[in-house]
């Protein structure tokens, strides 16, 4: 199987307030072609990250330890819709059991239509 080069900006590992009714992980998700001021996540705008940063493999083996612990995963960002590898790793999300929530912007309604 290949790896998944999804462009992983950082990890939340617990989260009580990101999937209303459930506890999970918030995968954030590098990159935004939107420069929003008021973005609260400047530092996931540009594409290419500042400093080291876990890649898919690494989220996908915390996630492994985590099942029974987590209910799910949401991929957030910068913009998740803008990484081509996004769809695949909401599935491997969802093959390890996790149910999977997503913040968007709603800038890609194709790809959006894709994912969901």
């Amino acid at each position: 199987m290949r790896p998944i080069p999804l462009r992983v900006g950082g990890l939340t590992p617990w989260t009580a307030t990101d999937f209303p009714g459930r506890l999970a992980a918030v995968v954030f998700v590098q990159g935004c072609p939107w420069r929003c001021s008021y973005c609260h996540n400047r530092h996931l705008q540009p594409r290419q990250a500042a400093g080291v940063t876990p890649c898919w493999a690494d989220i996908e083996a915390f996630l492994r330890r985590r099942r029974g612990l987590l209910d799910g995963v949401v991929f957030s960002g910068g913009e998740p819709l803008s990484d081509p590898a996004l769809p695949r790793a909401m599935q491997a999300a969802r093959a390890l059991g996790f149910a999977v929530g997503l913040h968007t912007a709603g800038i890609y309604p194709r790809r959006l239509a894709r994912v969901l």
